[in-house]
């Protein structure tokens, strides 16, 4: 999950939440025990799982990382069974009850998440398990047809990779899996096929019918993003006889679904060109002639300008952009940058065209993206009306009581 505060983003209602200063414990913990400060105690009631370092007053003697612990109260009462972190998150809380975290028990979890997706039938790639928002902190599984991915957020999760993955082929079997570690500052290490044999370069899944190629050892790179399934199909009826611009466009999946549901003309944009082949490829997959789209290796402010200088306009144009990039074309940051990209979209859309502007940055709250966008179409004096604010699927759920599960910011408009 991005960012690691346990609020909004909303300024005014944060003010006052800071952490005491750290005391010393009263309470003396046990082996396995981890004494947290009043602070971390009140979060924990709220529901929200996690434990900071700084909020820690004591540990016990046989407290290491990956060791399954019982958190208390600077008082000595119980609140929950986690796991033992490092770094600054100290414990993940996974029960709120004292029992054993055994097989039985992620079984159950599994079980418990799987029950709350509703994926369509004529699809095979989603996500299994959304972290604490299926109360399995720090765990992320991802399915690939028969195929799974599971990403540990922290390397204190490694030594329970055995009983997950035994859980999961319980619950519901698969042929391989890989794994992936998150590192932190974005980076990751992988474990590589961690199940199974005869691992295969990419596979073949399916969304909303649409087939695309994947390749589930990559993690981050796949190639699809299951998380925008639901604006895909929800844009399903507005795409025939379009003429649209997807930027950033990775693996292009808004691009095929366009064509394949009738737009006239898909140009689909981005820097890098291995992703534009594999923009490509998925075209070819579906039967789409690449000669009837265009494909555009490019910086997207550059291609947009080259757009508004040859008056090519768009009925409909997407953005997702990065939160970050680096190139030769500069430093890209989406909280800083997203008004001049707004501007220079609403340049090439036509009248009465669909602007589609997305972020997953955790760190931009939903009144920065609302005040980028609105001071956009002030500066180029057009009038925006929200059509729709999209929220993911059943297989990204967002749990009330862990405010970083709205990371997802995205806005349908009409010019």
């Amino acid at each position: 999950m991005k960012g690691q505060k346990r609020y909004s983003n909303n300024k005014k209602s944060t003010a006052k939440q800071k952490p005491e200063r750290k005391k010393s414990a009263r309470y003396t913990p046990l082996k396995n025990q981890v004494v947290v400060n009043s602070y971390s105690q009140e979060w924990l009631r709220k529901d929200f799982d996690r434990v900071y370092t700084k909020e820690v007053l004591a540990i016990g003697s046989q407290v290491q990382a990956g060791a399954m612990i019982e958190i208390c109260s600077n008082q000595g009462t119980f609140l929950g069974m986690g796991i033992a972190g490092t770094g600054e998150i100290a414990a993940r809380r996974f029960s709120k009850e004292k029992r054993e975290l055994d097989l039985s028990f992620f079984c159950t979890q599994l079980e418990k998440a799987l029950y709350r997706r509703d994926i369509p039938d004529n699809t095979t790639a989603w996500r299994w398990v959304h972290a604490e928002n299926d109360d399995l902190p720090g765990i992320v599984v991802e399915v690939w047809h028969d195929e799974i991915t599971i990403v540990l957020n922290d390397e204190s999760l490694l030594q329970w990779l055995d009983i997950l993955l035994r859980a999961m082929q319980k619950i519901r079997p698969f042929v391989r899996a890989w794994g992936h570690v998150r590192l932190g500052e974005g980076k990751q290490k992988s474990l590589g096929l961690i199940f199974g044999e005869d691992p295969k370069e990419r596979i073949e899944v399916r969304e909303l019918g649409i087939q695309y190629w994947v390749t589930p050892q990559a993690s981050k790179d796949t190639g699809l993003f299951c998380d925008m399934r639901g604006l895909r199909q929800r844009l399903e009826g507005q795409w025939k006889y379009r003429r649209v611009l997807n930027l950033f466009c990775y693996t292009g999946a808004f691009s095929v679904s366009a064509a394949v549901h009738g737009a006239s003309e898909v140009h689909s944009v981005d820097l890098s060109k291995p992703y534009l082949q594999r923009v490509k490829d998925n075209f070819e997959l579906n039967g789409i002639n690449t000669e009837e789209h265009v494909f555009v290796e490019s910086d997207s402010f550059q291609a947009l300008d080259r757009y508004r200088r040859k008056k090519e306009g768009f009925d409909i144009v997407i953005a997702d952009p990065p939160s970050f990039s680096h190139s030769a074309h500069g430093i890209w940051s989406v909280q800083k940058d997203l008004k001049r990209l707004v501007i220079a979209c609403l340049r090439v859309l036509l009248p009465g065209g669909i602007l589609i502007i997305a972020t997953n940055h955790g760190k931009m709250s939903p009144r920065e993206f609302s005040k980028a966008i609105q001071e956009a179409a002030q500066k180029e004096n057009r009038r925006l009306r929200l059509l729709h604010n999209y929220c993911p699927e059943s297989d990204f759920p967002a749990a009330l009581h862990f405010p970083e599960a709205r990371y997802l910011k995205c806005w349908v408009m009409q010019a």
